[in-house]
């Protein structure tokens, strides 16, 4: 996209500077190694609990002016009265919840999100009865809490973030680069992607997750 739409190239600012990228590129928006989503792993594991996630996710919509018009559709939603921008892509590193393999991790993740292998949401109105839910959500979002706030501060201090700009949209991409990520072809594209989007994957991780916690409580609530 890059190479064709001239909204997704980067340019300079006002000074000649090339911004975000420039300064903070090499160290904060580099691709993570194997070993560092097994740092990130650990100590999310260790403060609240979860094994296998990458922390939580928050994100906005930007405002998608020069959208071309074959591409509005899959880029619009009831709620946004115009094509916004907003993606993503799945880490590449294996972890087990519960005595169960899962091959990519996720993010903690609130209602709005799909039913995704790599969202984990809280539940909505567990019943009284069910103590387990009842504590997996008190825990889920015990987790979100520092995401949330984290994002409102920033979008209060930095108004690019809150509003549309023209420029080039910095998404960092959570492939294993450590051994080096090897091409793949469509097939294998099209399976990976419906991993990722996987209910079904969605679901049983979740059911893991609400054992794993439950097994572990006291140690981080």
């Amino acid at each position: 996209m890059e190479e064709n739409f001239p909204f997704f190239q980067q340019k300079l600012d006002a000074v000649g500077v090339a911004g975000a990228i420039a300064l903070y590129g090499s160290r904060y928006l580099r691709k993570p190694t194997w070993s560092d989503i097994q740092q990130i792993y650990a100590v999310h594991e260790y403060v609240h609990g979860f094994p296998g996630t990458l922390g939580s996710i928050d994100c906005t919509h930007w405002e998608w002016q020069n959208c071309p018009t074959a591409w509005r559709g899959s880029h619009q939603r009831g709620d946004h009265h115009h094509p916004t921008i907003i993606d993503g892509v799945a880490p590449g590193s294996s972890f087990y919840a519960n005595d169960t393999y899962y091959k990519y991790g996720y993010y903690l993740a609130d209602g709005i999100y799909p039913e995704y292998a790599t969202f984990v949401k809280s539940f909505t109105c567990p019943r009284e009865d069910d103590d387990k839910r009842k504590y997996f959500k008190k825990a889920q979002e015990a987790a979100r809490k520092d995401v949330e706030r984290a994002f409102g501060v920033l979008k209060k201090k930095w108004h690019m973030i809150d509003n549309p700009y023209k420029g080039k949209a910095i998404c960092q991409n959570y492939e294993e680069v450590n051994p080096p990520v090897q091409e793949v072809t469509p097939e294998e594209r099209v399976e990976i992607r419906a991993e990722i989007r996987s209910r079904e994957i969605h679901n049983i991780l979740k059911g893991d997750l609400v054992e794993h916690v439950w097994k572990n409580r006291g140690e981080n609530l």
